[in-house]
C-alpha cells in the first residue's frame, strides 16, 4: 500500500504554521538539499507555510521522472521567473505554447553536426583571443569565461562580435553596450534565484522592492537584443545571403509544418535565451573544468597527451576530453535540478503522487547517488564515462541538460564550444591553482557556478608543445 506524500521524511525541527523554515538556505539551496538527501533518503519533502516541495534525489526515482508518458515539464522556480526577461524562448516557454514547437523545428538544423562545423572557426577565434588575453594580463577565470562564452554566442550564433574579450579577431565592429547588458543580466539572475528561495511573503516583498530596477534591466536587455537583430537585417539588406547561423534561421526559415515564420517578439526571446542560458551554463562548465585541470597537473597532462589537435574532427573525436567534460557535468551540473509534473496518479517509490503534482528532480544529488555510481560517486573520475554510455534513461542517471523533448537544444553546441576552448588553452598554457585557492565552492543563482578562484597560467614552450 503506497503512502501519501504527507508521510515523506522531512528535515528535523519542523515548526507549526511555518513548517521547515529552519531548513531554508537561500544562498546554496540545491547544495543544502543534496546534503539533506544523505540523511533523508532518495525522496523527501520540505514544507514552507502551505507549500510542500517534494525532492527526488535518488537516481532510480529520478530516472522514473524522465518517462514522458507519465511525467511532463513544468515551469516553477527561477526558470519561471526568467520568463520576465526571456519571454517565450525555448528555455522558458511553456510546452503548450505553439511557438515553442515552431521555434524548436526552425532552430534544430542550427545544432546539427553540419552546423557545428560552420561554428567551429568562430569558436576557435574566441579561443585564440582568450589565449592572447592571458599572454597580456593575469587570468581572471570568472570574467574571462563569461566573456569567452558570450563571444562564442555572438560570433557563432549571430555573426556579430560582442566586444567583451579584448583582442577581437573579427573584422566587424562589436555590438555596443554589451557591458551594460551583462550588468543588467547579472542583477536579473540574482533576483530570480533569491526570490525563488525565499519564504513566499519575503520573495514577494523583495520583488516589489526591486521592481523599478528590474523593469529597467529588462528594458535594457531587450533593447540590446533588438539592436543585434536590427544590425543583422541591415547587413542582410546590403549583402543578401552573406551569413548562415542561428539568427539567420530565425529570420528567414519557415516552420516546415505550418509554413509560418517566427514573429519578431519571439525572435527577440530566442536571442535573449541563447545569451542568458547559453553563456551562463557553459561558463559554469568551463570554470569547473579549469579548476580541476589547475588543481591536478597530471590530469591536464593526460588530456593534453590525448589531444589530437584543434580542428573540428580532432576535437569532436577526442573521447577523453568529452569524458572529462561529462564528469564535470556529473559532479556540478550547471542546472542542478528541474521540475516534473505527474500526468497521472502513480507511485514513486513507496509514495503515491497524484496527477498534476510537481516534484523537483535534484540532479545534483541523483548524479552522485552511490547506489548508481558506486562508492566513489563523490570523487572526480572521468574514466567512468569511457566505460559505458550514460544518459538520463540509463541505470546511472545523468541529465545535466534536462530530459525529454524539453532538454537543452544547445547541449552539443556547449560541449563543442567547451572542448574547443579547453583544447586551445591546454595547447598553449600550463595551469596551476593560485596559492590559497582552496576547495571548489559553488554559488547558486539559478545555475550552479563556482565562487571566484584564481589560477596562474604559464606559457608552454615550443619544445614542450612538441613533446
Amino acid at each position: 500500500m503506497s503512502k501519501p506524500l504527507s508521510q515523506l521524511p522531512h528535515p528535523p525541527g519542523r515548526l507549526p504554521l511555518v513548517g521547515d523554515i529552519r531548513s531554508v538556505d537561500r544562498r546554496t539551496p540545491t547544495q543544502h538539499e543534496t546534503r539533506l538527501a544523505k540523511d533523508l533518503g532518495p525522496i523527501y519533502q520540505r514544507l514552507l507555510l502551505r507549500d510542500r516541495l517534494v525532492v527526488v534525489a535518488g537516481a532510480e526515482l529520478a530516472q522514473q521522472c524522465t518517462d514522458e508518458k507519465l511525467w511532463g515539464r513544468v515551469l516553477i522556480g527561477p526558470t519561471a521567473k526568467l520568463r520576465d526577461i526571456a519571454g517565450a524562448g525555448l528555455f522558458t516557454a511553456r510546452s503548450s505554447d505553439p511557438l515553442w514547437s515552431q521555434a524548436r523545428a526552425i532552430l534544430s538544423p542550427g545544432f546539427s553536426q553540419e552546423a557545428m562545423r560552420v561554428y567551429h572557426s568562430a569558436m576557435t577565434s574566441v579561443a585564440m583571443d582568450l589565449v592572447d588575453r592571458w599572454s597580456r594580463e593575469p587570468a581572471d577565470v570568472h570574467r574571462d569565461m563569461t566573456a569567452a562564452t558570450l563571444e562564442v554566442i555572438g560570433r557563432a550564433g549571430f555573426s556579430q562580435p560582442l566586444g567583451v574579450l579584448g583582442n577581437d579577431r573579427s573584422a566587424s565592429e562589436p555590438v555596443p553596450a554589451t557591458g551594460a547588458f551583462l550588468a543588467a543580466l547579472e542583477r536579473t539572475l540574482d533576483w530570480a534565484s533569491e526570490t525563488s528561495n525565499d519564504l513566499p511573503i519575503l520573495g514577494s516583498a523583495r520583488s516589489l522592492a526591486t521592481k523599478r530596477q528590474r523593469e529597467s534591466d529588462i528594458a535594457l536587455a531587450r533593447a540590446y537584443v533588438d539592436g543585434i537583430v536590427q544590425r543583422r537585417r541591415k547587413a542582410e539588406a546590403q549583402r543578401p545571403g552573406s551569413t548562415s547561423d542561428l539568427l539567420d534561421l530565425m529570420l528567414t526559415t519557415r516552420d516546415p509544418k505550418t509554413g509560418e515564420s517566427l514573429p519578431d517578439n519571439n525572435i527577440r526571446d530566442q536571442v535573449l535565451t541563447f545569451l542568458v542560458a547559453g553563456h551562463e551554463t557553459t561558463a559554469a562548465l568551463m570554470e569547473v573544468a579549469l579548476y580541476y585541470l589547475a588543481a591536478d597537473p597530471a590530469l591536464a597532462a593526460q588530456l593534453r597527451e590525448a589531444s589530437l589537435g584543434t580542428s573540428y574532427d580532432e576535437v569532436s573525436k577526442n573521447r577523453a576530453l568529452r569524458a572529462f567534460l561529462n564528469e564535470c557535468l556529473r559532479l556540478w551540473p550547471p542546472v542542478p535540478g528541474f521540475f516534473r509534473v505527474s500526468r497521472v496518479t502513480q507511485d514513486l517509490g513507496e509514495y503515491s503522487v497524484p496527477a498534476g503534482r510537481a516534484v523537483f528532480v535534484l540532479a545534483l544529488a541523483a548524479q552522485r547517488d552511490r547506489e548508481a555510481w558506486g562508492e566513489d560517486a563523490d570523487t572526480f573520475r572521468a574514466e567512468r564515462f569511457l566505460e559505458a554510455r550514460v544518459t538520463a534513461r540509463s541505470g546511472r542517471f545523468f541529465a545535466p541538460w534536462g530530459a525529454g523533448p524539453r532538454s537543452c537544444i544547445g547541449r552539443q553546441f556547449a560541449l563543442h564550444e567547451a572542448a574547443v576552448l579547453l583544447s586551445t588553452v591546454l595547447q598553449h598554457y600550463d595551469l596551476e591553482l593560485a596559492d590559497g585557492a582552496g576547495d571548489l565552492r559553488m554559488r547558486e543563482r539559478g545555475t550552479l557556478r563556482p565562487e571566484k578562484f584564481d589560477i596562474s597560467v604559464r606559457p608552454r614552450t615550443r619544445q614542450m608543445e612538441k613533446q
